[in-house]
C-alpha cells in the first residue's frame, strides 16, 4: 500500500521570551539537517534545499533536487550553503538557491566522513587517509586535506601530513 506522509513542523521560538515566533508544516524533512545564518534557515525537504526567512518563516527559495546521495553535513558560511556527501561537495548561493559549484571529493572514512569546515573562506571537507602517492586509501598513517575556495570551488590548498594516524587504531 501507499504509506501516508507524516506531517512535521518547524517551530521558531523567541529566545528572550520562549514564545512561538512562527511555525510551518512540512513533509519529508531530513532530520538534523538544518543550518541558520544571516536571518536564513536552510534545510533539506523531499530531496531539495529550502530556505526560509528566520524571522517570519516565509519561503525565500527552493533548490532543484539535490544531486548528492546520502548527504552527510550541511553548513552555512558567508552566504553559501554547503552540502557534503561521501564523495561529493556542493555549494549553493543563499540569496537565491542557485548551485554555485559541485566537486567530487576524496572519500573520508570513519569520523572524518562527515567533517565539513570553512576557515577564512576555504572549505575543508575533512581529512582522508592517503598512500605514498596521495591516492585515497582506507588505512594509512598519512592523511591529506584539500581546501576549496568558498564561492568558486577552486582548489586552493592541499596539505599532506605523515604519521598523523594510527592505521590499526580502533
Amino acid at each position: 500500500g501507499i504509506k501516508p506522509e507524516h506531517k512535521r513542523r518547524i517551530i521558531a521560538f523567541r529566545g528572550d521570551s520562549g514564545s512561538v515566533l512562527w511555525q510551518r508544516e512540512t513533509t519529508g524533512i531530513r532530520s538534523l539537517f538544518f543550518a541558520a545564518q544571516h536571518n536564513r534557515l536552510v534545510f533539506q525537504e523531499k530531496g531539495r534545499l529550502m530556505c526560509l526567512d528566520l524571522s517570519s518563516g516565509d519561503k525565500l527559495w527552493e533548490s532543484p533536487q539535490v544531486k548528492i546521495k546520502q548527504a552527510k553535513t550541511l553548513v552555512l558560511s558567508d552566504g553559501v550553503a554547503l552540502i557534503r556527501g561521501a564523495r561529493a561537495l556542493q555549494a549553493y548561493d543563499c540569496t537565491n538557491g542557485a548551485l554555485l559549484w559541485e566537486k567530487e571529493i576524496l572519500q573520508g572514512h570513519g569520523a572524518e566522513a562527515v567533517d565539513l569546515f570553512v576557515v577564512k573562506g576555504i572549505v575543508w571537507p575533512g581529512m582522508t587517509a592517503v598512500d605514498d602517492s596521495l591516492k585515497a586509501t582506507k588505512r594509512s598513517a598519512r592523511a591529506m586535506a584539500v581546501g576549496y575556495e568558498l564561492r568558486t570551488g577552486e582548489e586552493k590548498k592541499r596539505i599532506a601530513v605523515d604519521n598523523l594516524r594510527s592505521p590499526e587504531h580502533h
